[in-house]
């Protein structure tokens, strides 16, 4: 009995695996260059349809309580595009820098790289991820963002692993000379 509740335990576990990988589909940004795994609910699903009217990206998730999105801009924040200061690696670490402070009461997890960041806070039980990339080849920068109550970290780690780490930028856009 108990090697027939094992093997039914081991398929179990095999078949959500395998649905895992089968509920997330790539995305491709064809105006500033970027892809990434996106979850969807069925596979069949057209994700360039969902994008934005100006086309620099979706949102990934959108749920009372969990919002995601993935967008391209050449400008990393509002201050930087009423100074017509365009992405950079200095405006880049200038943005870093300022999120640091701004939420530094509640910073879980920060790292720079030479052309990424990623900060994540907690703010009134809600955790926010934000990782952005410097896309050289558009002259731009992808921002992927999650936010989610605390009590949903468990259910949310692996989906904001898988889609972080699948984003690639420096792909053809139509930017590109």
């Amino acid at each position: 009995m108990k090697k027939i509740a094992f093997f039914i335990l081991f398929c179990f576990s095999f078949l959500s695996y395998s649905m895992e990988n089968k509920l997330y589909k790539e995305y491709y940004n064809a105006r500033f260059g970027y892809s990434l795994d996106v979850p969807v609910e069925n596979i069949e699903v057209n994700l360039e349809e969902s994008e934005a009217d100006n086309g620099d990206g979706i949102i990934i998730i959108a749920d009372k309580n969990i919002t995601s999105s993935v967008f391209g801009g050449f400008f990393i924040s509002p201050e930087d595009a009423a100074d017509g200061i365009g992405a950079s690696l200095e405006t880049l670490k200038t943005y870093y820098n300022n999120s640091i402070k701004e939420h530094s009461n509640g910073l879980a997890y920060h790292i720079f790289k030479k052309d990424y960041c990623v900060i994540s806070y907690l703010k009134n039980d809600v955790i926010y991820y934000e990782k952005v990339m410097l896309n050289e080849r558009s002259g731009s920068f992808v921002k992927l963002q999650f936010s989610y109550p605390k009590n949903k970290n468990k259910e949310m780690k692996s989906v904001v692993e898988r889609v972080s780490k699948s984003l690639k930028v420096n792909l053809p856009s139509v930017y590109d000379n």
